[in-house]
């Protein structure tokens, strides 16, 4: 209940019920019940209430979606990526479980801007990591900015997250 809690900004006991029928379905794997909670919340299965600030769900209807395994659930939430996007991982996937922002910006034919604006929603889903960078930060009002249009800004490499992540990636091609 503790992942499912911190993934949802709130506290266990509120998402006590939802937090057992996702470890059933993901056997507790936290890959895994992060992607669930993401499509959980992109197919609006999970919504949030800004009224009563508190999550909204119907435990029940969850329960009775049909049990994924692990890389079918995979697969889905790769296939939900847009297909450039699912291009620049899989060719990603070809330079190996570690790779770099210019190699890949080279096979993909894009720019290092470019290959990191299609690879960003990517760390966010979790997917990918930045493993080094180069990121200039400047504190205006404390507040941390980057300037992501300057190549010197990007991160320098990524590692999938997961050998399951990076072995679907290369199974695409």
């Amino acid at each position: 209940a503790t992942l499912v809690a911190s993934l949802l900004h709130t506290t266990a006991d509120k998402v006590a019920d939802l937090a057992e029928v996702v470890w059933d379905k993901t056997s507790g794997v936290p890959f895994y019940v992060t992607q669930m909670i993401y499509s959980l919340y992109s197919e609006m299965h999970l919504d949030f209430s800004p009224n009563d600030f508190s999550w909204h769900y119907d435990v029940a209807k969850i329960a009775k979606m049909t049990r994924v395994g692990g890389n079918d659930m995979l697969s889905h939430s790769l296939h939900s990526l847009e297909p450039e996007r699912l291009r620049v991982l899989s060719l990603a996937a070809c330079i190996g479980q570690t790779f770099n922002l210019e190699t890949l910006a080279v096979i993909a034919d894009k720019t290092e801007v470019e290959a990191s604006a299609l690879l960003l929603p990517t760390v966010w889903r979790g997917f990918v990591q930045e493993t080094s960078s180069a990121l200039r930060h400047t504190h205006e009002g404390g507040e941390a900015t980057q300037d992501s249009a300057e190549p010197e800004a990007l991160a320098k490499s990524y590692c999938f997250v997961h050998d399951k992540v990076y072995e679907a990636c290369y199974a695409l091609l």
